[in-house]
């Protein structure tokens, strides 16, 4: 990966992040926990194009003050009896080798640290959040294959961007510090979708990204009224809105036209992880044909 710094940060920066873009691969393991729930097609393009594709320091500043916080975290949490910090946990899968990096397991409760926006948590506690269960279930499996017990599974979440202000605006704005309890699949569960994630990464030769990998929004459509700058209503389809403008009488269904100043505004959805998150989207065909469509 070629490494960038367009706001020419000093040079103890650029040294900070090069140790994670120096090659991409899974710790010497043939695929770690990370790469195990990402794409199976935005690995591949990754590991294919890595000489390829750019990414500037700053860009990896956020991550850099994760590291800097998990290896606090993981000075003061040697002084627990029993505790394991950072451990690698490995199992041998159907003939390959899935490692994981554990934060911590103490007294059976396995703990991820996350270092992520207050909206991400928000979103997490609302509605779960697929990939953190899937990464500590599977952590879950190697540790239990190496015989360590685990009876608890729990995301302990930190808002890089929590605001007071914003804390006393919004209802449900979640607190600073949030632990977030993880369901738990079980051994068998989890294999399951362990092989079937083993399948895709090695196995198929043409993955491609599902809706869900990609975070992908769809369009809506937005009720809007002139000299208002939000919306009235905002529904998946241009119907819907219609049949909610009908029943308000603000829209005609004979004519089929808004009154009172009302129009429909479509916002067009995007696939997020594309978009800002896959250095190798621009190798990839999926999301080019999306782009053209």
């Amino acid at each position: 990966m070629k490494l960038t710094n367009k706001y020419n940060l000093p040079e103890p920066f650029v040294l900070a992040v090069q140790g994670d873009q120096e090659e991409y691969d899974d710790g010497g393991y043939d695929i770690s926990v990370t790469s195990l729930i990402a794409p199976a097609q935005q690995r591949r393009l990754m590991k294919e194009h890595w000489d390829e594709i750019e990414e500037d320091v700053s860009d990896r500043m956020w991550a850099l003050f994760g590291s800097s916080v998990h290896y606090m975290l993981e000075m003061a949490g040697k002084r627990l009896d029993g505790a394991l910090i950072e451990h690698r946990a490995m199992a041998v899968i159907d003939g390959l080798s899935v490692s994981a990096k554990i934060d911590l397991l103490h007294e059976g409760v396995l703990s991820d640290y996350k270092n992520t926006s207050i909206w991400a948590i928000k979103d997490a506690i609302e509605n779960g959040k697929s990939e953190w269960t899937s990464q500590l279930n599977v952590q879950a499996y190697l540790l239990r294959q190496e015989g360590h017990e685990v009876n608890k599974l729990q995301i302990v979440a930190f808002a890089k961007d929590w605001r007071k202000g914003e804390s006393m605006r919004y209802q449900g704005y979640p607190d600073k510090a949030v632990i977030i309890p993880i369901e738990d699949w079980g051994d068998e569960k989890t294999k399951a979708y362990i092989i079937n994630r083993l399948f895709e990464h090695f196995d198929n030769e043409n993955p491609v990204c599902t809706s869900e990998e990609m975070w992908e929004k769809p369009d809506t459509y937005a009720l809007m009224k002139k000299g208002r700058q939000s919306a009235v209503k905002v529904e998946a389809s241009e119907q819907e809105i219609k049949t909610y403008a009908a029943n308000k009488g603000l829209f005609d269904p004979a004519s089929d036209e808004f009154n009172g100043g009302h129009y429909i505004e479509v916002r067009k959805g995007d696939r997020v992880r594309c978009a800002d998150y896959c250095g190798a989207s621009k190798f990839c065909k999926q999301y080019q044909d999306y782009l053209g469509k």
